[in-house]
This record gives structure tokens, C-alpha cells and sequence, in this order.
């Protein structure tokens, strides 16, 4: 597991998804949280 913590999760996401995506961990996903509410974008 890998947790991130920042003030904007979309902008962090961003940032991170080029490397999280080269990752060749699979099945994998990321949960994006903004307040109460959470996405996920599988990888």
C-alpha cells in the first residue's frame, strides 16, 4: 500500500499517476477522497 496526503487529492493524483501507473503491481487501484465523498480509478 501507498498513502498520500495532501490538501487536493486530484492535484496529488495527478502528479502521481505517471509513476503509479509504470507500477507492475496488478490488480490496483487508487481511492481519491475529497471530504466525505471517495473515488476510485482502477490502474
Amino acid at each position: 500500500m501507498v498513502y498520500a496526503h495532501g490538501p487536493d487529492a486530484t492535484t496529488l493524483f495527478k502528479i502521481m499517476e505517471p509513476t503509479l501507473r509504470s507500477l507492475p503491481f496488478r490488480p490496483a487501484h487508487v481511492l481519491l477522497r475529497h471530504g466525505d465523498s471517495e473515488t476510485r480509478v482502477d490502474l
